[in-house]
């Protein structure tokens, strides 16, 4: 099989997993929790954050490739004096094992959550700001402080997003698909949604 592809998700919450390495008593607590619609929302937008942040396939590619640039180097070296037999080229391989692997992982992964929760998509979710200098967005764990920002989120899983001014400024309201003065939201949504958080001087 191709690592990239695994249903890890389906596997870490397995009821009668493989004695190693998740027998069913190792993943009972994982299983509960589940079973609460809160936590499940949680872990759902928790995961959407991620790839939608740190785990974007750009900047794990980014991340590897300035490990790598770091370390090339001194790999020669490296395998001269302890690689036993292997050399550069290999481990140049090995890189290029974890390049694909972020490169392809997030497409299967989103459809590992969709079927697992029974979710029926996703949508496109696009925040901007009027002024960035004036306030940022906290979008569940995301802080988003960019003029414009875009992302995925599963369909009717509730996301959460405040707008939170910067000195010297104040939160005025959102405009464009949903129009309030209240810095916080909550947006439970399955087709493609745009804000504008606007923000005024004090």
């Amino acid at each position: 099989y191709v690592a990239y592809s695994k249903d890890t998700l389906s596997f870490a919450l397995e009821e009668n997993g493989p004695g190693w390495p998740n027998p069913p008593w190792s993943t009972l607590l994982f299983r509960k929790l589940m079973e609460n619609s809160q936590f499940r929302n949680q872990f759902i937008n928790q995961f959407a954050d991620e790839f939608n942040g740190r785990f974007k396939a750009s900047r794990v590619r980014q991340h590897i490739d300035a490990i790598a640039n770091l370390m090339e180097p001194e790999m020669e070296n490296h395998f001269q004096r302890w690689g036993e037999g292997k050399t550069a080229n290999e481990w140049q391989s090995a890189v290029g094992v974890l390049r694909n692997f972020g490169d392809n992982r997030l497409s299967p992964l989103k459809e590992y959550i969709r079927n697992y929760f029974g979710l029926s998509g996703m949508y496109q979710l696009n925040i901007a700001i009027n002024n960035p200098a004036a306030g940022s967005v906290e979008l569940n764990s995301l802080l988003l402080s960019s003029a414009n920002w875009q992302g995925e989120y599963f369909d009717d899983v509730p996301v959460s997003l405040t707008a939170v001014a910067n000195e010297g400024y104040v939160f005025s309201r959102w405009q464009g698909d949903i129009n309030t003065a209240n810095s916080s939201v909550e947006l439970s949504r399955s087709s493609n949604t745009s804000l504008e958080a606007v923000f005024i001087r004090d």
